[in-house]
């Protein structure tokens, strides 16, 4: 609505085509509804010559007047822009970059940008009869019937057809068929239109054509009331809505925004003074905003005080010096094109970063270098191209060579020859969209667009669709998969979501309140999360409180210091609080908890963290390198983990504080194809031309030219595994669905074969599973989605009776017996108790937490225990066990053992009094504890000796352990996704099953252990550890209890069990947890190896030493088992942060900044609840800046750094990335300024 003129107006894009040959440009097809009449965007850009008898006295474009500026009448200008007369007619110059040409007659030509051609004009007779790309290509025909356009059509034959009456558009026929109709009033004025959809919009004018209303056939829509202010020339507008928003909004006589309120509420006023602007929030902040005398910023101060200022160079405009709120300074180098020749990161500092460039006569980037002082060459990336300008090889650092062979005849590539000589193959229509991508073993995919350019459907190999339809606002409206399973949304007036349907018809609802802020979400279990906001915050940026179903999380936002706290109440009872607060240029620098706990933070000049001091001191340093990637970690104890990268940022090598060295290289492809351990032992990786594993070696490191150990993999066309062959004669089969659901998996031990099955719902979850014996389990769900029984056979069937906030609260075991389950308002597990089918209590446990999630006490069966903890959350008492650590964690002592324990630099446990332990170069141990051990080449136990009797071990590639032998006397183990299901004898005879909740955590919480002659269920305390197996009659057959390492006390051994912690399983005749990828030692309450991954700051710790909120089930990374809620919905940028609630991933929105023809990025986005499982959330930030320009894409860095681990891998990052979208022209890169935000930069052009 035009709140000068107070009559309604549209707009429409009928086509939109991406001009061949340029990836990131489009050529369109608009057309306005202005003052009562329906034009198109490309007829109103001619330029209007007014002369005075003499010559040209006036010339007009888009409403704007430009006045000779002297005699000559040469050259033209409305007080910013110019035009000047040309040889063969005019041209426009605007002060941003921007020109178009025009001929002698004043009808456009060429549009384009500085240096760049964007868009071409073809005329005929004076009308406007097509549009080209920059080469001229007609990409846009326009047909003519009389005056009037009849139809459009692009080079792919999506057309728009029109038609009139009584001179007035009433017909619109999009290019899939679907009809707009208008309707106009007796004085020609639209008074209603029937969209695409079928859903018709009623306008409501006074006499004067003023719009009052505009509402659809539902009677949906908002009112309009406008006044004018002579005495201040100041324009009003209002909108109500009939949902009862009214936003009311208050311009100058230039059109720029003065005042806006919803509600009556201030959402934001800009008040100038000078080349001041000032913008002031609801909340009472103030975003201060100075300019030069050619418009450009020079100055921001945001809310917080923190000042950030840019220079721009004279002539062009552009960005060459910013300097951010904590004094570093960037600075940018331009050539006269427009072209980025130098970035300059943190300038004059030790971390500087200086990315240079060269480009040919076109303006296509030749190299790109990067230089720092972090002990690596310089780094360079090349581009070479042929006599069209068309890319023909991009070279990485690593001298990786990626060739484009083959051009179609609008420019695009059709054919990419990858590293290693891996050749992809590409289809394009004529708008520019791929429409088919083959990779190098030919399997191919295709893909296919509506008119707006929306992908509605990807057709993968056997003819499998994923379908997406969109909404007239192109919002997906539905996704079908390929078996036909839809999920459906919908969406208020506003475009915001107000219903998820998923495919069996479970309803997820979205409510928002009368200032349109969210209001709350319903699942379809019938929870209720609902958001609370402060008066001074209309637009809903950020919420003051959230109310979940069990508890209210409450915020209090400190702007001056830079601090946001965070409170979680039961009632009047607060439960926790959190206290982050952040420096100037948005990172975290301080967290205090409800324990008055500090942990710091420091950032270098490039935003990486260098330093963290935890509490109690403990401190820990890092220092990274030219690809944001980590280069060394100094542990609180002074001892320095390092790694090496290659010339691409492809780590080479790490080594340990005790010099052992693990290396790896890559090959053609660029692919890692051999690791190195410190014991020499080596793994070979074989890879398929479409970048599949295919293959695995390994070589001990004691016969480094003998494989010991050998694995080959096999795919289906749509990359998806489906099988594996050992080389001891042990193999793999699945059968998978067209949705890639496991349906069928067959494993031969070498004796003897077993297969499962599975069938899933519309849902995808496990609808039944088929057991090696031929057992099947059903599975029932109820409205909600939620797990709500499984059916046994000749067993009897396991219900679920009850839930809260989707926990458990209830469930029935076959024969009667029943648990009940509660927990604390944060969801946190507080008691159990197991009944029989009288409703006796058999067994029960009861827990105690702090407000840092740390159990302070438990009740198992009237048996008190009581916990203490240090500040690192480690358990130092646990009722009369003691256990001290030194600063990395390594225990020192325990009560019970005797003497103190050693540990060496690389936290190899040494020795626990006169016990000694020994470990090979690799960190796995192979003595100690009254034990030998011997490892494979793959890091896996491979035997254990104990007291003369040894155990022998092997595994499938992923680590399962699939078969031991103990005194000639072999068990086979069978799994699936959930873990453990069976036990069988060398015959294949099987012991023993187990049961789970379908999809649920791998080796966690076994329902059920069967046997030929009975079914025992299985009574878990919080972690999901065993302390009872029952019978049906609740009858104990096996019970233990446990000490502080999760070493088991068996009590009743009736039957035999032999789970232990999450995901461990007890070893009789070596005393070891098998732990899937490693073995626990629950003595000493470490692994015997190092962590495969080393994503922990020590290798060898179980659970970060605690075993009661904290599980390691795969033998990788500690987990918690009591998570902090997860939550959503909602985040704004809180001074020079996004502060966002757990959950939601929100960034600061994408900053953009166009130079040369080049769009270039700079992206941040925050998550300050990465991680939310544990607390405090571990934020993580990623960083990018990238350009695009034609077919080609430069990622010139990003960078991630993850609080989560061991901070030698928390930084993940890389450098330059370069790819094309496969078309000519050449990519012209750039490290642009940070975007500025302008309130008066309404378009490209301004007016």
């Amino acid at each position: 609505m035009n709140y000068v003129t107070r009559q309604f107006e549209d707009e429409a894009i009928d086509l939109e085509v991406l001009v061949p040959g340029y990836n990131n440009l489009y050529t369109r097809v608009r057309r306005f509804y202005r003052e009562g009449k329906w034009s198109f965007e490309d007829m109103d850009t001619n330029m209007v010559i007014r002369t005075d008898g003499t010559g040209p006295a006036e010339l007009v474009v888009l409403g704007s007047s430009f006045l000779p500026t002297d005699s000559s009448r040469l050259a033209f200008s409305n007080g910013r822009d110019q035009i000047r007369r040309v040889t063969d007619g005019w041209r426009l110059d605007a002060f941003n970059g921007n020109w178009r040409e025009y001929d002698a007659d004043g009808l456009i030509k060429t549009t384009g940008r500085e240096s760049v051609t964007m868009q071409r004009y073809l005329h005929t007779a004076g009308k406007l009869t097509g549009l080209a790309g920059p080469d001229g290509t007609p990409v846009i025909t326009f047909e003519w019937n009389g005056n009037q356009i009849s139809a459009v059509e692009d080079n792919a034959n999506n057309r728009v057809e029109y038609e009139y009456e009584s001179g007035r558009l009433s017909k619109v026929t999009d290019s899939h068929g679907g009809v707009t109709t208008y309707l106009y009033d007796g004085a020609g004025r639209m008074n209603r239109y029937v969209d695409a959809t079928g859903l018709g919009h009623n306008l409501t004018v006074d006499g004067s054509g003023y719009a009052l209303a505009l509402l659809d056939d539902s009677g949906a829509g908002r009112n309009f009331l406008y006044s004018y202010d002579k005495l201040r020339r100041e324009y009003y507008f209002s909108e109500k809505f009939t949902n009862g928003v009214i936003r009311e909004s208050w311009y100058d006589a230039q059109g720029s925004l003065r005042m806006a309120k919803i509600n009556g509420q201030l959402a934001r006023e800009v008040l100038t003074d000078g080349r001041t602007e000032y913008l002031r929030y609801g909340d009472g902040s103030e975003v201060v905003q100075e300019y030069d005398e050619f418009g450009g910023v020079v100055k921001v101060t945001s809310p917080d005080g923190a000042v950030q200022r840019y220079e721009h160079d004279p002539v062009t405009r552009q960005t060459r010096r910013a300097i951010d709120p904590a004094g570093t300074v960037n600075e940018w180098d331009w050539d006269s094109s427009g072209n980025l020749l130098e970035f300059r990161e943190a300038v004059g500092l030790p971390v500087q970063r200086v990315s240079t460039f060269t480009y040919d006569a076109s303006g296509n980037p030749l190299t790109y270098k990067v230089t720092a002082a972090d002990g690596i060459a310089d780094t360079v990336t090349t581009w070479a191209y042929n006599a069209q300008g068309r890319l023909l090889t991009q070279t990485d650092p690593a001298g990786r060579v990626t060739k484009y062979e083959e051009y179609d005849d609008h420019g695009f590539a059709t054919r990419k020859v990858l590293p290693g000589n891996h050749a992809m193959e590409y289809e394009w229509d004529n708008s520019g969209r791929k429409v088919s991508e083959t990779n190098a073993l030919g399997h191919r995919w295709q893909f296919e667009y509506d008119a707006f350019n929306n992908l509605t459907a990807t057709i993968g190999t056997g003819a499998k669709r994923l379908e997406t339809v969109y909404n007239i606002d192109n919002l997906p409206v539905s996704k079908k998969d390929v078996l036909g399973n839809t999920l459906t949304t919908k969406y208020g007036p506003d475009g915001r979501v107000v219903e998820e349907k998923d495919a069996t018809g479970r309803v997820t609802l979205r409510a928002y309140d009368v200032f349109g802020r969210l209001a709350s979400v319903t699942t379809p279990a019938g929870d209720v999360t609902s958001y609370e906001y402060a008066d001074t915050d209309p637009e809903g940026q950020r919420p003051v409180a959230i109310v979940y179903p069990t508890f209210t999380r409450r915020f209090t936002y400190n702007t001056a210091l830079r601090r946001v706290t965070t409170e979680d109440w039961n009632g009047n009872t607060k439960l926790n609080t959190m206290v982050n607060e952040i420096d100037t240029r948005g990172n975290i620098v301080k967290t205090t908890d409800s324990l008055n706990r500090v942990q710091t933070f420091e950032w270098d000049a490039l935003g990486r963290l260098v330093r963290t001091v935890k509490p109690g001191g403990v401190e820990e340093r890092m220092t990274w390198n030219r690809f944001d990637k980590v280069s060394s970690y100094t542990s609180p104890d002074g001892k320095v983990w390092r790694w090496n990268y290659n010339p691409d940022g492809q780590l080479a090598k790490d080594i340990s504080p005790e010099g052992r060295e693990r290396s790896r290289t890559y090959g053609a492809n660029g692919l890692l194809e051999k690791t190195t351990e410190g014991n020499g032992d080596i793994e070979e990786i074989t890879w398929d031309a479409a970048g599949r594993k295919t293959g695995l070696k390994y070589y001990a490191g004691s016969a480094p030219t003998t494989v010991q150990k050998s694995f080959t993999f096999t795919w289906n066309a749509d990359n998806q595994l489906t099988g594996w062959t050992s080389g001891n004669g042990a193999s793999a089969t699945w059968v998978l669905d067209d949705k890639g659901r496991k349906t069928q998996e067959t494993l031969n031990y070498g004796p003897f074969s077993k297969t499962l099955h599975w069938t899933y719902n519309a849902d995808d979850q496990r609808a039944t599973f088929t057991m090696p014996s031929g057992e099947v389990l059903t599975y029932g769900y109820d409205e909600g989605g939620k797990l709500q029984s499984i059916d046994l056979p000749g067993s009897g069937q396991i219900t679920w009776t009850g839930r809260s906030w989707s926990r458990v609260t209830g469930l029935s075991l076959p024969g009667g017996l029943t648990q009940s389950f509660a927990y604390d308002a944060l969801r946190r597990p507080a008691s159990m108790t197991l009944n029989s089918a009288g409703g006796d209590p058999l067994h029960s446990w009861t827990l105690q937490y702090d407000s840092q999630n740390r159990i302070l006490s438990r009740t198992m069966d009237g048996a008190l225990d009581t916990y203490t903890y240090d500040d690192a959350d480690r358990i130092l008492t646990a009722s009369t066990v003691v256990s001290t650590y030194d600063i990395r964690g390594n225990r020192t002592s325990m009560t019970g053992t005797t003497g103190n324990w050693t540990y060496n630099d690389d936290d190899e446990l040494t020795a626990v009094g006169s016990d000694v332990y020994v470990h090979d170069a690799r960190g796995s141990r192979t003595s100690g504890g009254g034990r030998t051990f011997t490892w494979d080449a793959d890091g896996r136990l491979a035997s254990v000796t104990t007291g003369g009797v040894t155990a022998a071990y092997t595994y499938d590639p992923f680590g399962r352990r699939l078969s031991k032998t103990v005194a000639g006397v072999t068990t086979y183990y069978g799994y699936s996704s959930e873990g453990l299901i069976a036990e069988y004898d060398a015959t294949g005879a099987q012991l023993c099953s187990y049961g789970y909740e379908p999809s649920s955590p791998f080796g966690q919480r076994a329902l059920w252990r069967k046997t030929a002659s009975a079914v025992h269920w299985y009574v878990f305390d919080q972690l999901g550890t065993p302390w009872l197996l029952v019978d049906s009659n609740g009858g104990v057959v096996w019970r233990a209890a446990y000490g502080p390492n999760g070493a088991a006390n068996v009590q009743i051994a009736t039957v035999e069990n032999n789970l232990r912690l999450p995901g461990q399983y007890f070893d009789n005749e070596s005393g070891l947890h098998y732990n899937w990828n490693r073995y626990y030692d629950p003595a000493t309450g470490r692994y015997l190896s190092r962590d495969p991954v080393r994503d922990e700051y020590n290798h060898f710790l179980y659970a970060q030493n605690d075993l009661l909120t904290k599980t390691d089930p795969d033998g990788l990374r500690a987990k918690v088992s009591v998570p902090i809620p997860a939550t959503g919905g909602v985040c704004r940028v809180y001074t020079s942060l996004d502060f966002c609630e757990c959950g939601v991933s929100c960034g600061v929105p994408k900053l953009e900044k166009k130079i040369g023809g080049v769009e270039c990025k700079a992206e941040v986005d925050l998550n300050i609840c990465n991680d939310r499982k544990s607390w405090p959330p571990k934020p993580k930030v990623c960083a990018a800046v990238g350009c695009e320009k034609g077919q080609c894409k430069a990622e010139l860095f990003k960078a991630c750094y993850n609080f989560n681990g061991d901070p030698g891998k928390r930084g993940e990052a890389s450098g330059l990335e370069f790819g094309c979208k496969l078309g000519s022209g050449g990519p012209e890169l750039s490290g642009g300024p940070p975007p500025i935000f302008n309130s008066n930069d309404r378009d490209g052009w301004g007016y």
